[in-house]
Parts: structure tokens; C-alpha cells; sequence
């Protein structure tokens, strides 16, 4: 669908106004849709001061609107600026942050770029591990490791979720296989408990277009996909993206660099090697998340949702099954 052919409600403007005019702003002109998939569009603001933007959120994320106004006021350092939240709406007007970190990444020597917001990401979560109860009750995403052996269990035996012997899909060998991994992924839980590391926020969606620089300052973006989690898993997307946007291999030193730089951050907590395996079941794990988040997301949309987006929930158990040494299962 084109964006331009999104068109704002007056309601909709009314509310936004409202809240630009409470911080001195004004509307100048007409939003325009710069961004639009079924579960999120959003809108550019123009107005006196800097640009805002209005989000409207699917109802199987709607945690984001009171989760960023949340983060906004916790950390109001490093995260974008809430102008307004509607929770019941799932209506979210954000500040201007600037431009994308991806825009300032076009060769591997840039990826330096990321090395202090990893800290800065390491740093946020180690900050809120006390604020859990606190994120849970705001509706986010609950990926606690502990409980995703019973969540995969009911997805995987879901035959249109995983498209059953479908194009893209999973087999019936995939499927059973996965089954006889549940107990596995239980142990995976019980070993990243033991490392001592906190739960705490973790973004499945943390990359370098979520991330935004004005005026030399860093914030943080998007937290549709966010929740409660182990959060080393939260790299599992991040350096995957760091690597595929500059064709490099996930071992490359330029990306170990950037792991080794969040994983600092967390030497107070627990010795290197314990990290380093923490890492590695982390990310694991974080493909469980993944498959359990595009079913959420596209669970309203059925089959009307595109296949290649539908191809993501088998997608990602598919990366497990990869990861997973053929004598485990």
C-alpha cells in the first residue's frame, strides 16, 4: 500500500496538536506518511519548532506507546522524546531524534559508530533488571527464557502459524524434531538463570534504524517489540544487521569488537567466559523470541498477511533447528 494514501483522522489531529501545543509547538502543515506496514504507520509532523511523529500502533504490540513513555522518563539521556501517549488508541507522538544511525554506516571502519551505544545498551539494561515487574505490568512482551519451552510447545503444533509443509514452511520432520528439543530449550533456560546475569528490557528489534543522532547525541527508538527477556538476546538482530548491511561474517573481528564492547559492560556482574557462553545460549533463545513475536504480530492478519512475512515464524524455528547439533535432538 502506497503511504501517501494514508490520511490522518481529524480526532487524530486534534489530539496531536494538543499535545505539540502543551510544549509550545505549532502544526505548520500536513502529515505525510512516511512509513507503512500492517502492524505500524507513522506520520511526519511538521511544525514550528523541530518535526514530530505520530505512531499508530497494531493492537498486538500496544504495550508501545506506555512502554516508550515510560523509558522516556527513566531514561530521558538516551531515549527519543515522548511528546504523547494514548494507550487505549495505541497512539504514540514522538520528538525529532535526527537522523539514522544506518545513514551514517557505510563501511566497516563506521561500525565504530556502535561500539558506545552498545555500552550505552548494556548500561540501560543493567539499570532497569530492577524495573522488570514494572515493564511486565505495562503489558510488554514476556520472553522470559523460563517460559519459552511452553510457548514454543503450543506455536510449533499451531500448522497454519508454522505453514505445515508449506513453501517456507516447516516439515513434519522440522516439526517433530522441535518437539523432542522442548526439553532442551528448559535446560538452555536453567543455564542462563545459573549465570547470574539479570532479566531485564530486551529489544528484538535493535538495529541501526531504530537508533537516531541530533546535534551529537544518541537516543534510542521503537519498542514495539520489547519486553522482559534475557538480554544478551537482544543482540541476536542487532549484530546480525551490523554484519549484513556490510557483507560481513557474523565472526568478522569488526563484529566480535562490538560484542566484546556490550559484554564489558557486564564483567561487574559475572566473569568473561560465563558471558561469552551467556551470549552464545542467549542468542539461541532470541531466535525462539523472534518466531514467538512474528506470530503475534501477524496473528490479526491470518492468511491475508503477505507469505514472506508469514514465512518468518517457521524462519526463525528453522535458525534453532540449525543451531542446534543434529545428536541433540
Amino acid at each position: 500500500m502506497n503511504p501517501q494514501a494514508q490520511v490522518l483522522p481529524s480526532a487524530t489531529e486534534d489530539w496531536i496538536a494538543a499535545r505539540l501545543a502543551a510544549r509550545g509547538w505549532r502544526v505548520t502543515g500536513d502529515a505525510v506518511c512516511v512509513h507503512h506496514r500492517d502492524w505500524s504507520t507513522v506520520w511526519r509532523i511538521p511544525t514550528s519548532d523541530w518535526a514530530a511523529y505520530f505512531k499508530l500502533c497494531s493492537p498486538a504490540l500496544a504495550h508501545e506507546p506506555a512502554l516508550t513513555a515510560a523509558l522516556s522518563r527513566w531514561l530521558p539521556d538516551c531515549i527519543v522524546d515522548c511528546l504523547g501517549a494514548d494507550t487505549d488508541r495505541g497512539w504514540l507522538l514522538l520528538d525529532d531524534a535526527g537522523v539514522t544511525l544506518r545513514s551514517q554506516i557505510v563501511a566497516p571502519t563506521d561500525l565504530a559508530l556502535w561500539e558506545p551505544i552498545l555500552g550505552t545498551l548494556a548500561n540501560l539494561q543493567i539499570a532497569l533488571a530492577p524495573r522488570a515487574a514494572e515493564i511486565d505490568a505495562l503489558g510488554a512482551l514476556d520472553r522470559r527464557p523460563a517460559r519459552l519451552a511452553a510457548q514454543i510447545a503450543l506455536l510449533i503444533e499451531n500448522d497454519e502459524a508454522v505453514m505445515l509443509d508449506q513453501p517456507e514452511g516447516l516439515t513434519r520432520a522440522d516439526q517433530a524434531r522441535l518437539r523432542t528439543l522442548l526439553p532442551e530449550i528448559r535446560a538452555i533456560s536453567d543455564a542462563l538463570a545459573g549465570a547470574g546475569i539479570p532479566e531485564s528490557l530486551h529489544n528484538e528489534d535493535f538495529h541501526d534504524a531504530n537508533i537516531f543522532v541530533r546535534d551529537g547525541r544518541v537516543r534510542l527508538a521503537d519498542w514495539g517489540e520489547a519486553g522482559v527477556a534475557h538480554p544478551f538476546s537482544t543482540l541476536l538482530v542487532c549484530l546480525r544487521s551490523a554484519a549484513w548491511r556490510l557483507k560481513l561474517a557474523g565472526d568478522d573481528p569488526a563484529i566480535l569488537r562490538l560484542r566484546d564492547e556490550y559484554l564489558e559492560r557486564w564483567t561487574a556482574i559475572a566473569p568473561r567466559p560465563a558471558l561469552l557462553e551467556a551470549f552464545t545460549l542467549a542468542g539461541r533463545m532470541g531466535m525462539l523470541c523472534r518466531a514467538l513475536t512474528w506470530r503475534r504480530v501477524l496473528a490479526p492478519h491470518g492468511l491475508s498477511a503477505s507469505a514472506d512475512d508469514r514465512s518468518s515464524v517457521p524462519g526463525w524455528l528453522q535458525e534453532y533447528l540449525r543451531a542446534t547439533p543434529a545428536a541433540a535432538g
